[in-house]
């Protein structure tokens, strides 16, 4: 019985892994199919998100050197 179990579990993981394979395998297919101009965007984009989070830090770190506690910068 005990055998019989084992054998079962060794054909469902070798299933398993080929299933993972062939995922991995159509996922690189379609990143070769893919046109590097989207990937191209998909980094602007990923760039300009990062610029625009660095100054919001920055804004926000002058804001409380300046004395405020609400991060907004005090006219005088």
């Amino acid at each position: 019985m005990i055998g019989l179990m084992d054998l079962e579990l060794s054909h469902q993981h070798r299933e398993e892994i080929m299933q993972e394979v062939a995922v991995a395998r159509l996922a690189r297919l379609a990143r070769a199919n893919h046109e590097g101009k989207s990937l191209q965007a998909s980094n602007l984009g990923w760039e300009l998100a990062r610029y625009a989070g660095l100054l919001s830090k920055r804004l926000r770190s002058t804001g409380q050197r300046a004395g405020t506690t609400d991060g907004k910068r005090k006219i005088t």
